[in-house]
């Protein structure tokens, strides 16, 4: 199920501009948008670990307020906030230009900032491919633990009653 590790894939995800097009951010707390920060991240770094990717999500710091975040690396998932009066489109640039060589992909739904890391070089990945790429890592994680799951359970726990005690005349030959 996992995929080969490719190293050479970097995706630059602009956190806020994902969570703003993906739910409704409407009056949302700062303690909400932590939260929403952090499951983004965690999400990412699943991806991460499946694709095998480089992954970096910017954000904002002016955003809400955020202005004493610090950059850290959360596992598989670099996390980055832009210094004071720099944009995350900005600093995605940055990082597309500094990373020639990969094959870069830039996920926004902002038409001007995609159009710049195309003169890049980068992909476009719509926050809508990012989410269903999510969503189809959360369905194929879900399989695979309830198949794991299934075969930790003894086979007399799986099946009828009825064929249980078929099964054990048959084993003792009484059948």
């Amino acid at each position: 199920m996992n995929s080969p590790t490719d190293e050479k894939t970097m995706v630059i995800v602009d956190g806020y501009n994902y969570l703003h097009s993906t739910m409704k951010m409407n009056k949302i707390s700062k303690i909400e948008l932590e939260q929403l920060r952090n499951k983004l991240i965690e999400d990412l770094n699943q991806l991460a670990i499946h694709k095998g990717w480089s992954v970096t999500v910017v954000f904002d710091s002016s955003n809400k307020g955020n202005i004493f975040l610090k950059n850290k690396i959360k596992n598989k998932v670099t996390v980055l906030f832009t210094k004071k009066g720099q944009s995350a489109d900005n600093l995605a640039e940055t990082l597309v230009y500094k990373n020639k060589g990969k094959r870069i992909f830039v996920v926004t739904s902002d038409y001007t900032h995609q159009r710049v890391t195309f003169g890049g070089g980068a992909f476009r990945m719509t926050t809508r491919q990012l989410r269903s790429q999510l969503k189809q890592l959360k369905r194929e994680i879900r399989s695979r633990d309830i198949f794991s799951n299934k075969l930790n359970v003894p086979i007399s726990k799986r099946i009828d009653k009825k064929i249980e005690r078929k099964l054990d005349k048959i084993r003792k030959g009484k059948v």
